[in-house]
């Protein structure tokens, strides 16, 4: 899949064809890695980063493929779906409560027709299926790239290396003041006790979740600002909800970018000068350290959001008793779900990072060139006065090459409930991201020096957290998020397996006499619906939101009335509650456990592997034993009295 630049193929002698002719041709994509060519020329540690990526693309076909079906599924079934039918169905016409104060008017549950079509296509029955199998897959994509490294590190030569072979970096034997003995090459070392390291983790740490705590007080800031700006929007004269929806979202993406990118700047000099503080051993340590760090950060950056929309949205409160923010009410779903959302914002941030990679080391290059007023004639400059031309390599560039992937793999783990298309997205953009990153580290960024490393280093187990919190994250959006659980409980009931008036079942109503003054309709907004009972029990105009409440009735002089001031959780939601937390419970259960399974069941070597790394273990303890034997039988010179030597 990686393409070398022709005018390094003589020194990296490839045949390879499809290599061999200028640019970067689109037939060539299918093509395997030369990935001992790339271990040649930049080192094993890139060398093992395009065999990561080459594994992690591969694997996710299959994941893809699964994907597909689950949105082919829903397409299928949309047309016969009794839900979407029953919220496009205009006659039914189902009237829904502001969502603003004072100047939102009512609206018909009808404009979402087309955002509940594509949340079925996404939410449908196939869904839970899916995420059960995307658990397994994430499982075997660990345990196969564990297999796959371990054949690496043996043909590469890299079994042992962190162990034997890496050196202490200079910076930590020149404030090492002990050294002690090497416990596996019996060698003095120098060396810091854990004594003088434990205070130095301590401040790092506390230093890291301030930064953390930055993190989130900018997002929850955002979020104020959103609802603060659609209010004001909203409360203008001339209303109009795809606008202030256009102008809200579209600023605090904005504020959002601009201050995450200044406290990324500020956090990433931060991470790397506490990590040369706590003075890691080997640069695999400081480099592991700085990556857990940096993660740290970029995790709550990137999923943040996805959290609040997935888990905090969901409940906004009811008309009269919204939840408020500062005085502000709280941003809310649509009617049809936040799945759509979700997808929207995992799609745009991967495109958006796509966009600055491929366009900033080009306007870079683009400016060293403009410094050149002539153009010289380049047919008489060596390979290296070219390269010396090109952007030098970051000192992390690597390390963001992995988090981008890693980062990738969480949206892909992480909410692939709310977006099946995940990994089909993810595959196509890795299919690019090869051929990017080689076009990357062939034209536009000067040779970085080559390194050794034994294996993806600390990624392996951030990868694997992010799997074993993926379960539980999935399970939770399948169970609180998706419409599958409240779905289930009302075929499952008194509906003879029928989602014949789900719709209704799963909006409650409000009485539009009880919206207190500050956030009664005014104006235009206040023409109200006819009047509609919609089986609410009492014959008042409603307006309906989503949720399970009830509006109970007091006994007056043996007369039943509405109270207009208690609106209360209806059995039907305590019910769904119970069954939505059984269904985590079982859910994390039996993909914990078939995960397990799996783990175990698959080797962490290959049986090969091992049989010739035994081998060799073998014959390096009976090439020893010939060796002591043959000195134990072989006469001692000795050095006599004269200074000649004599035989014993």
């Amino acid at each position: 899949m990686k393409k070398i630049n022709p005018m390094i193929l003589q020194d990296l002698k490839m045949p390879d064809s499809c290599c061999s002719t200028p640019g970067l041709k689109a037939h060539c994509w299918y093509k395997m890695q030369p990935l001992d060519h790339i271990r040649d020329y930049f080192g094993e540690k890139i060398g093992i980063y395009f065999a990561w990526l080459g594994f992690y693309t591969w694997m996710l076909l299959p994941a893809a493929i699964m994907g597909l079906v689950c949105v082919i599924y829903g397409l299928v079934r949309l047309e016969s779906y009794i839900p979407v039918k029953d919220i496009c169905d205009t006659s039914k016409n189902f009237p829904m409560c502001p969502r603003c104060d004072k100047r939102c008017p009512y609206w018909p549950l009808s404009d979402t027709c087309i955002y509940s079509k594509v949340a079925y296509v996404f939410d449908n029955e196939f869904t839970v299926v899916f995420a059960i199998f995307m658990s397994i897959w994430a499982t075997m994509f660990l345990e196969f790239w564990k297999r796959q490294q371990a054949e690496i590190a043996y043909e590469w030569d890299l079994l042992g290396y962190e162990d034997e072979e890496e050196q202490p970096r200079p910076e930590y034997e020149a404030v090492a003041m002990e050294t002690r003995l090497n416990p596996i090459t019996k060698v003095e070392e120098p060396f810091i006790s854990l004594g003088r390291k434990v205070p130095r983790f301590i401040c790092s740490f506390s230093f890291i979740i301030f930064m953390l705590a930055l993190v989130v007080i900018a997002v929850f800031a955002v979020v104020v600002y959103r609802v603060a700006v659609y209010a004001v929007l909203a409360a203008s004269s001339d209303y109009n909800m795809g606008a202030v929806n256009m102008a809200t979202s579209g600023t605090a993406a904005l504020l959002n970018l601009i201050t995450i990118m200044l406290l990324n700047k500020v956090y990433e000099k931060l991470a790397e000068i506490l990590t040369r503080w706590e003075m890691p051993r080997t640069q695999t340590e400081l480099e592991d350290i700085f990556s857990f760090k940096m993660y740290l950060f970029q995790f709550v950056n990137f999923y943040s959001s996805l959290f609040y929309i997935a888990f905090f949205k969901l409940s906004p409160g009811r008309p009269a008793e919204f939840n408020r923010i500062f005085g502000f009410r709280q941003e809310e779903c649509n009617p049809a779900g936040c799945l759509v959302q979700l997808a929207v914002i995992m799609v745009g941030k991967q495109i958006f990072n796509n966009f600055i990679e491929i366009i900033v080391p080009k306007l870079q290059n683009w400016w060293r060139r403009r410094q050149n007023i002539e153009t010289p004639d380049l047919t008489e400059y060596t390979r290296w006065e070219l390269d010396y031309d090109l952007t030098q390599y970051p000192v992390h560039g690597l390390f963001y090459e992995y988090l981008e992937m890693v980062i990738q793999y969480g949206f892909v783990t992480l909410f692939v409930a709310a977006f099946p298309l995940g990994p089909f997205f993810a595959l196509i953009n890795n299919l690019l991201e090869i051929r990017l990153d080689a076009y990357k580290f062939i034209v536009v960024f000067q040779r970085p020096m080559a390194a050794r490393a034994q294996d993806i280093g600390i990624w392996y187990a951030i990868l694997k957290g992010v799997t074993k919190i993926s379960v539980v994250v999935n399970g939770f959006v399948i169970a609180f998020v998706s419409e599958f659980v409240p779905r289930l409980y009302y075929t499952l009931g008194e509906h003879n397996d029928s989602l014949e008036g789900f719709v209704n079942h799963t909006l409650s109503c409000f009485a539009v006499d009880d919206f207190p003054e500050s956030e009664r309709p005014s104006g235009a907004a206040a023409v109200e619906f006819p009047l509609r009972i919609n089986s609410c029990g009492f014959n008042l105009s409603t307006c309906r939101f989503r949720g399970y409440y009830e509006r109970p009735k007091i006994t007056i002089l043996n007369t039943t009335l509405p109270n207009p001031n208690a609106y209360k959780f209806s059995t039907a939601y305590w019910h769904i509650l119970a069954a939505k937390l059984f269904f985590v419970v079982a859910f994390l259960h039996i993909v914990f456990g078939m995960t397990a399974i799996l783990a175990w069941i698959i080797p962490d070597v290959p049986k090969e592997v091992d049989n010739q790394v035994k081998r060799e273990n073998f014959l390096a303890r009976e090439a020893l034993r010939s060796a002591d034997q043959q000195d134990s039988v072989s006469p001692v010179p000795r050095e006599n009295s004269r200074g000649q030597d004599e035989m014993l």
